[in-house]
């Protein structure tokens, strides 16, 4: 579970929850084995945020960890779902509370931030591609919240084709009051915020109709929406696990599937549900005994990202 540093001898950070989940998975008993599922998420959730710089600092987690989450941990397990719930939401304020630690930030990554590539496509490159797809012979929707990050790999290298996201198609830019993030002429990034249109276009400066089937749709919610582009394809998803099994789990979860039935065809396993924090809305199926939850590097299966394209 612990990963030291090479640079840094005094830094360890905790990052997967995934040997500590595999003592509840092997149990029989419902009732035990929620038990036991609430005490592995709370103590990994604390792991997950058990990163120090110095001897000091690391002195204190260790200090919380054997003081109190033992402690907790021992109350969890009789039953306080309340103080599950604190790990679950507040781990960092359980932390601050019991020691002299204060201004402490989350080590995990921003799971609500959606990279894609965008390149050019073959058509003497006027054309942009995203993630491989092409803009102008698909349609493409990106689907975002308020809160999430979108950004545009590679746009900054398409130096021929400046991208632009607009308010309308192949005019009206988008300002950084929008949520743009300019860098060397290029919108590389989108912060959704309240300001940001519900609809945004991506286009090409210089050259028209490179994106003309696709566009970025903010939503309150991913609740019901489709993304044929994944169908039957074996996935990883990033974020943290927020209930059942491996709950607590922070990185990379797979492989999952979209459907039931899509994992069904995959494995002769009982097939086990998953939902991620920041993406409650969706669930993901997985085959019993072959799939890694909260692994730390990503695997070479498709990364699930919020995007629909359809022939």
């Amino acid at each position: 579970i612990a990963v030291r540093a090479a640079a840094t001898p005094t830094l360890l950070t905790f990052s997967s929850v995934q040997l500590l989940a595999d003592v509840a998975s092997d149990l029989n008993d419902p009732v035990l084995n929620t038990f036991i599922t609430e005490i592995t998420g709370s103590v990994g959730r604390f792991l997950q945020q058990m990163s120090a710089a110095d001897v000091a600092t690391l002195g204190q987690f260790v200090d919380v960890g054997l003081r109190v989450v033992v402690a907790d941990s021992v109350a969890i397990a009789g039953g306080d779902t309340a103080l599950a719930e604190d790990y679950r939401t507040n781990v960092l304020d359980v932390v601050e509370t019991s020691s002299s630690l204060a201004n402490l930030s989350s080590q995990l990554p921003d799971f609500k931030e959606y990279s894609y590539r965008i390149s050019e496509g073959a058509a003497s490159g006027f054309q942009y591609t995203i993630d491989g797809a092409d803009a102008t012979a698909t349609d493409i929707i990106v689907y975002a919240r308020v809160g999430d990050t979108i950004r545009f790999d590679n746009v900054v290298a398409l130096t021929s084709h400046p991208f632009r996201l607009g308010g309308s198609p192949e005019s009206s830019p988008l300002s950084e009051a929008d949520g743009v993030i300019i860098e060397n002429n290029h919108h590389v990034a989108l912060v959704v915020n309240e300001n940001t249109p519900t609809t945004i276009y991506p286009y090409c400066q210089v050259h028209s109709n490179m994106f003309d089937r696709g566009r970025i749709e903010i939503v309150e919610t991913f609740d019901g929406l489709q993304f044929p582009g994944f169908a039957d394809t074996p996935l990883q998803v990033r974020g943290v696990v927020d209930a059942g099994k491996y709950d607590g789990a922070a990185g990379y979860t797979y492989d999952v599937y979209l459907t039931q039935e899509a994992a069904e065809n995959a494995s002769s396993q009982t097939i086990h549900q998953h939902r991620m924090k920041d993406l409650p809305s969706i669930p993901f199926f997985m085959p019993d005994g072959q799939g890694y939850h909260g692994a730390i590097e990503p695997a070479d299966s498709a990364e699930f990202k919020p995007i629909s394209v359809q022939d």
